[in-house]
């Protein structure tokens, strides 16, 4: 059905004599996004069969305004709570690079459509790096903007205060031209150059060198040291306000997806997948003083990043602590001899939902194979310099 619809959408603007900024480019959305005229899954098997949506969700009304084809709707984690895209209902989203490997998650499935040429660009959303983390899974590049930049009408939430809508592409101009389409941005891209621009590295969370795989570590190392021979200024920085900051996105995370299913989704959670059905039974234990405590702490977290943001312009980072995991790995052993998760994927993403950052992430090289992501911070309503500095970092690392 996308098929014929994208084909009628294609001759009808083949007659138009005007063209907007994404005439004729094909999008994919990530199957919690309504789009009229089809089923919206979530990726359960409660919604395969739904009633297809009658009204389609902003973001993708802003890239059909703007002249885009929707080709289809994309594979995602269930519920969009998780990072693996491993779907129980729709089966695993697999990374092109090996597809034995996630492709990250939980908007894998967009990643996948854009790194294997299916879409120029797909819609995501990101409440923990789900956006960023596929991007750095698969060697695309993802713009989680500020949580208010672009709308969420008509986007199936999982936390109402950290979600973000952002856009995959294969490159950073790409990203820019679907950002203006979708937060209706006027301005123009401001002019920077990599010489004397400061950036901080945050050495006690970002880079943990016992929770950061030494081949990651290695790959990024390699990218700061392009990014000083070109005159970047490399800082080395601590934010000690990270320390409190998985417990608070945890908290909230859980609080506002237990919430989201209750009412009458309650009876609907016996049909969910086990992953999803633990983790809203954790939320549900959430006690309303801790879920107060830890959305005050986001002002303190918030204020640690500004303190930062004081001495440099932004903050890098490696997206992700490690490389893809296996489909169906449980465990991920960690340099300082601990075992973790590979949901611990997020770790590198999460706090700029927390603290509402914008951030990018965008390939820098690989290691063993598989891709390499570079994460750019920066301070809140910094969308387009983050842009434009990604454009810049993107020509010397590409």
């Amino acid at each position: 059905m996308f098929a014929e619809e994208a084909r009628a959408r294609a001759r009808e603007l083949d007659g138009r004599s005007e063209r907007g900024p994404l005439h004729g480019v094909p999008v994919a959305v990530k199957d919690l996004m309504a789009i009229a005229g089809h089923p919206m899954t979530c990726g359960t098997e409660l919604r395969r069969h739904a009633a297809p949506e009658e009204v389609s969700a902003d973001p993708v009304l802003a890239l059909e305004a703007a002249g885009a084809i929707v080709v289809g709707a994309t594979n995602l984690h269930e519920w969009a709570n998780g990072a693996t895209s491993s779907n129980p209902h729709f089966g695993p989203v697999r990374n092109p690079w090996d597809e034995e490997r996630v492709p990250g998650g939980s908007s894998g499935g967009s990643a996948v459509a854009v790194a294997t040429g299916m879409a120029w660009i797909a819609l995501g959303t990101d409440t923990a790096g789900s956006v960023r983390i596929p991007a750095a899974c698969t060697g695309t590049a993802a713009l989680k903007p500020g949580s208010g930049r672009v709308s969420k009408r008509g986007v199936f939430p999982l936390s109402w205060s950290l979600d973000s809508v952002g856009p995959h592409a294969a490159h950073v101009a790409d990203l820019e031209v679907s950002y203006r389409v979708l937060a209706a941005e006027q301005r123009p891209l401001p002019a920077v150059e990599l010489r004397g621009l400061r950036l901080g590295v945050e050495q006690t969370w970002y880079l943990q060198r016992g929770r950061i795989d030494p081949p990651v570590l290695h790959a990024f190392e390699r990218a700061i040291a392009e990014l000083a021979r070109a005159g970047a200024e490399i800082v080395e920085l601590e934010i000690p306000e990270l320390d409190g900051a998985e417990q608070a996105e945890h908290t909230i995370l859980l609080a506002e997806a237990s919430a989201a299913h209750d009412g009458a989704r309650r009876a609907d959670r016996d049909h969910y997948g086990e992953e999803i059905r633990g983790y809203l039974e954790q939320g549900d234990g959430v006690l309303a003083i801790d879920y107060i405590r830890e959305l005050r702490y986001r002002d303190v977290l918030y204020d640690g990043f500004a303190h930062a943001f004081r001495t440099v312009d932004f903050l890098v980072s490696p997206t992700l602590p490690m490389l893809p995991p296996l489909i169906g790995a449980t465990e991920h052993p960690w340099p300082d001899g601990s075992t973790g998760s590979p949901g611990e994927l997020w770790r590198h993403t999460f706090p700029s939902n927390l603290a509402d950052l914008p951030t990018l992430s965008l390939p820098a090289g690989f290691a063993e194979g598989l891709p390499v992501g570079l994460q750019l911070i920066g301070p809140r309503e910094s969308e387009l310099v983050l842009l434009a500095v990604g454009t810049q970092v993107e020509g010397l690392l590409g």
